[in-house]
């Protein structure tokens, strides 16, 4: 019980740190910009430079605490390649331990070898980066990042229900972000086949078969749980 209130605790301060951050990221690029029509006169130039306008507006913040502007942009420009390369670092290590994973539950002894793992987890970034791929990833990142969120509450919903706990205000949130971010990813599909992008066509339809697969396995869970409670 300790244990599970400490980590409902920790997730909440993260919940909490990760909504700051969100405010703090949209005042800078929006209060933290003296020249609001410059940077933002058109939906191209607003899709431009957002890490410059970070930098440039995070900075201001710092301009009203006493710090000259070039060391202000200085700081906040050291914190975001601190942050980019962090995550980077993060992510990389994090697929290389799903990698093994998967080698562990498939028995694929090549993927046992955490060199091979990594390996793995470093050049496909790198095939997408070097094929000129790198930006058109931020929609698709966008769309599975709600599908894992969606996946998430998948899981906690379930638990509920074979909890005998009241699932219902998990399960509505579940059913809204699913079903958005599969269209989501359903309109990202269909700008890759317009496109003829089909290396990222095939990113999408991978990623949309695992979320399929993995609703179609909680709907098995869920309804052998009913038959077992109606045979009781």
């Amino acid at each position: 019980l300790a244990c599970a209130t400490d980590a409902r605790v920790v997730g909440y301060g993260g919940m909490l740190g990760e909504g700051i951050l969100a405010l703090i990221a949209t005042l800078a690029v929006s209060a933290g910009l003296a020249d609001w029509a410059g940077h933002y006169d058109s939906f191209e130039a607003a899709s431009q430079n957002g890490v410059i306008n970070f930098v440039e507006g995070a900075g201001t913040f710092l301009v009203a605490l006493g710090l000259p502007r070039g060391p202000s942009e200085v700081v906040v420009a050291v914190l975001v390649i601190s942050f980019a390369a962090t995550s980077l670092d993060t992510g990389v290590r994090i697929q290389r331990y799903i990698l093994h994973e998967i080698g562990e539950a498939y028995r694929i002894r090549a993927l046992y070898n955490r060199y091979v793992a990594a390996a793995i987890a470093v050049v496909i970034p790198l095939v997408l980066v070097l094929g000129g791929k790198a930006s058109a990833l931020w929609p698709l990142f966008g769309s599975s990042n709600q599908l894992l969120a969606g996946l998430s509450l998948t899981v906690v919903t379930i638990w509920l229900y074979r909890s005998g706990r009241v699932w219902i205000h998990v399960g509505v949130p579940m059913v809204i972000v699913l079903a958005v971010a599969a269209l989501a990813m359903l309109g990202n599909l269909l700008s890759y086949w317009n496109d003829s992008n089909y290396l990222l066509l095939c990113f999408g339809v991978v990623i949309l078969a695992l979320q399929a697969w993995v609703v179609f396995e909680g709907a098995i869970a869920v309804r052998a749980l009913r038959r077992s409670r109606s045979y009781e």
